[in-house]
């Protein structure tokens, strides 16, 4: 397996790119809640005249419908972030459906908050969004920016895909291009398959060895941060190693 040792940061604008992990999408538009906990308006910010704002989050849903994981991506106040971690762990999704089958899925969503009450827009990661949103540094960014990075996150626990058995030997040759963020502890967080070139099985072993990456913590002077990344894998029969 030839696996190109070059870690690409992604502007916090090109999130739009994102995919549904190595599934299709889900079918139907949106996913749908099972059990929904609205987000509270901070009240403090009524004391510093603040009376609307969102969060952006990207969530990561399980084919049962629970959340796996989730990251705050773009705010307007810390504060409003602090009142969706509170809420989103009373949350649960309808399981999302591909071909009739329940299917993990990666959603982007927007809370809109506002003093009369709370706002949900949620759609799939695919869709266009954030294009509201100007690089103005007054935003509470959660991901760093490329240009604050003290330096390029160094992997330092690195695991090399394994090609499933169900893989004909003649379909082992592409590329995969899997997109995620690091976190401040420097674990991977949300891994998405953005482009697949070759059998949907090197997908697969390209999602699952990511999972198991370790990175030296991004930094922004000194103080870890979390950023959004990107790494390709080129896949190349009979070099790569293949599951019993």
């Amino acid at each position: 397996m030839k696996t190109k040792m070059i870690l690409f940061l992604l502007p916090l604008f090109l999130l739009n790119e994102l995919s549904a992990k190595t599934e299709p999408l889900a079918e139907n538009g949106p996913v749908s809640f099972k059990e929904y906990y609205e987000p509270l308006f901070p009240v403090l910010l009524k004391s510093e005249g603040i009376f609307s704002g969102f969060v952006d989050i990207v969530v990561d849903i399980n084919p049962d419908g629970t959340i796996e994981d989730w990251l705050p991506v773009r705010a307007t106040h810390p504060d409003f972030v602090r009142s969706v971690e509170h809420a989103i762990r009373k949350w649960s999704f309808k399981p999302p459906m591909s071909n009739g089958k329940p299917t993990p899925l990666v959603v982007q969503m927007t809370i809109n908050y506002s003093f009369e009450g709370v706002v949900l827009v949620s759609g799939n990661i695919t869709d266009v969004y954030l294009n509201r949103l100007s690089r103005d540094r007054e935003f509470y960014q959660p991901v760093a920016r490329l240009s604050d990075l003290d330096q390029i996150p160094e992997p330092v626990h690195i695991v090399p895909p394994r090609i499933p058995s169900d893989v004909p030997d003649d379909k082992i040759q592409g590329d995969v291009v899997v997109t995620f963020f690091i976190d401040q502890e420097g674990h991977v967080r949300i891994p998405i398959v953005t482009e697949i070139n070759g059998h949907r099985g090197l997908a697969v072993s390209a999602f699952m060895a990511i999972k198991e990456w370790e990175f030296k913590p991004p930094t922004v002077h000194g103080d870890p941060v979390l950023v959004k990344a990107r790494q390709p894998f080129h896949f190349d029969y009979p070099q790569d190693q293949v599951e019993d």
